[in-house]
């Protein structure tokens, strides 16, 4: 054998034979084909959280809205067959939802229409605002001693995502109302 030939046999015998480059390809590709699952796992597990996220502070700025119409209610009904909560709120708040200025007391409604929950702004502009989306199920309750001057709403709240969720429920008391049904006890 002549020292060109005994190279060539040791290069050759240097490298990886097709069937090994193969066999580390198709390993390759299943440690990328997991990684690459992990990531979509990831991904997908991040966009649930923050839809959840963007639910909760729907329904925390619902809540806290709600309650605070509640607590400076000057009346409170419900309209249309118990769907729709009619607060009528001070003139004082007026500026809170209305363009147009003035002081005379007027009305805010809330009701549920499909999976929205709706505020209806009638009594300032005639418009209507969604508050929050993917609402299953809404109810009010009016909570008082007398059922003709109610001071207290409970509200039952339902999101379509979690039906088998436990539904959020809250109650708030008007001040003014609470006072005014303790002095006509006195």
């Amino acid at each position: 054998m002549t020292n060109d030939q005994s190279w060539t046999r040791r290069r050759g015998q240097q490298g990886f034979s097709l069937v090994e480059l193969m066999v580390a390809l198709l390993l390759g590709l299943l440690v990328v084909a997991g990684g690459l699952q992990i990531v979509s796992t990831i991904t997908q597990t991040f966009r649930a959280t923050e839809r959840l996220a963007e639910r909760q502070n729907q329904l925390i700025a619902v809540t806290e809205l709600l309650a605070l119409d509640v607590r400076t209610a000057e009346a409170l009904a419900l309209e249309d067959d118990d769907d729709t909560l009619a607060v009528e709120l001070p003139g004082t708040r007026r500026a809170d939802y209305c363009s147009s200025a003035g002081t005379a007391p007027f009305t805010v409604r809330y009701f549920q229409d499909g999976q929205d929950l709706i505020l209806d702004l009638e009594d300032c502009d005639g418009t209507q605002e969604v508050l929050a989306s993917g609402i299953a199920v809404i109810d009010f309750n009016l909570l008082g001693d007398d059922e003709e001057a109610p001071h207290s709403v409970e509200v039952t709240l339902r999101q379509q995502s979690e039906a088998s969720a436990p539904p959020i429920v809250f109650r708030t008391t008007s001040r003014a109302l609470a006072v005014a049904a303790k002095e006509a006890e006195s």
